[in-house]
């Protein structure tokens, strides 16, 4: 039975929780991700922050006669910019999931799979105990699938 261990990232990019949203950002744009475990200094995993943690405090949906209000008498790309740079120097333990759904080396592919599909998560935080020791990403099982799959398939034709 395959594990998590066979499938998870052990290079996986994180944040610690002290630092701020600017930092966040640039970890995002320089590492091509929307979304990061959050960690203490002891690399233990307190929570997890994606970029969509970061719009929604940016920009709150409002109701409709406030939006005409906004949008007849202010400037609401002003607005958004200055809730932008209020946003910016928060720490991410402000903006961060804390409650984590998390998996162990030893959680089976079925239960991974399970769990990236039912919560429609990239990716899912593999710990040892609390610790952040790596990441299994949705991409990851689904070219496990697809190699099984594709094995299957090949053995089946050339048998």
């Amino acid at each position: 039975m395959v594990v998590a261990k066979e499938l998870m990232n052990t290079d996986v990019y994180a944040i610690y929780s002290d630092r701020n949203i600017f930092e966040l950002l640039k970890l995002f744009d320089e590492k091509k991700v929307s979304g990061v475990p959050v960690v203490d200094k002891d690399n233990l995993l307190v929570g997890i922050i994606t970029i969509g943690d970061v719009l929604s405090r940016i920009h709150k949906p409002l109701p409709f006669f406030d939006a005409m209000i906004y949008i007849a008498v202010l400037d609401t790309d002003a607005i958004i910019m200055g809730e932008i740079y209020d946003v910016l120097e928060k720490p991410v333990s402000e903006l961060m999931t804390r409650k984590v759904i998390t998996v162990t080396e030893d959680t089976g592919f079925a239960d991974v799979a399970k769990l990236l599909s039912r919560y429609k998560f990239k990716k899912l935080p593999v710990v040892a105990g609390k610790k952040l020791i790596g990441v299994v990403s949705r991409g990851e099982v689904v070219r496990y699938f697809i190699r099984e799959y594709l094995q299957k398939i090949n053995k089946e034709t050339t048998g």
